[in-house]
């Protein structure tokens, strides 16, 4: 920071609500930091205020324009809720159309906090572009399953974010604005997660 380097920073997350124990910190070589153990345990209600109220400082002294958390859950936002001066601008969470938690989306919009998306086209669950539902919205406007997939996220009111080193797949990700899918295509794409949820049930029996 300062005159001839970088002025503030745009956004500035909580990472996730848990601590990284303190042998594992600098090196996951501990036995403790190995599997079946994690490197990191979680935070307590008091260290998450704490963290939170820095972040305000931050904001406040011109450091960070926003700032926001990542993976809470709705008692984590709750809490954080309780000591907040400034806003919670921004939750970033796995959400696509095999994972979303609606309950959470409500509560953000409820609150005020924009919900963005990580992995919007799939996450731990692997690609949704082959869905069903989404390949023929992709047919039926003529995009790429992709355009769909994020543009069902936008359509829902959560922001995505989207990583290629592809400048044609950079260019596709933003052109996602010039049509609308229809509120069918919504609720269709939407029920993915249903279906995801009653195959590894299926599996598990």
């Amino acid at each position: 920071f300062g005159t001839k380097g970088v002025q503030y920073i745009d956004l500035l997350l909580i990472h996730f609500p848990f601590l990284v124990k303190p042998a594992c910190q600098f090196s996951r070589a501990a036995p403790e930091c190995q599997p079946p153990n994690r490197p990191y345990e979680p935070a307590s209600t008091e260290q998450l205020q704490e963290t939170w109220k820095a972040m305000e400082f931050l904001k406040k002294s011109g450091v960070v324009k926003a700032i926001g958390v990542s993976d809470y859950n709705i008692t984590n936002l709750e809490d954080t809720l309780k000591v907040a001066t400034e806003p919670i601008d921004l939750h970033q969470v796995e959400w696509n159309p095999a994972t979303h938690d609606e309950a959470m989306l409500e509560f953000c919009q409820k609150n005020n906090i924009q919900l963005q998306a990580w992995s919007p086209l799939g996450g731990s669950k692997g690609s949704v572009l082959s869905e069903d539902s989404i390949v023929k919205a992709a047919k039926a406007h003529n995009i790429s399953t992709a355009q769909v997939t994020l543009r069902w996220s936008i359509q829902r009111g959560v922001a995505v974010v989207v990583g290629t080193g592809n400048a044609e797949h950079a260019k596709s990700d933003l052109d996602i604005f010039s049509f609308n899918l229809t509120d069918q295509e919504v609720a269709d794409i939407s029920a993915v997660q249903e279906r995801a949820q009653s195959a590894t049930a299926a599996v598990v029996v």
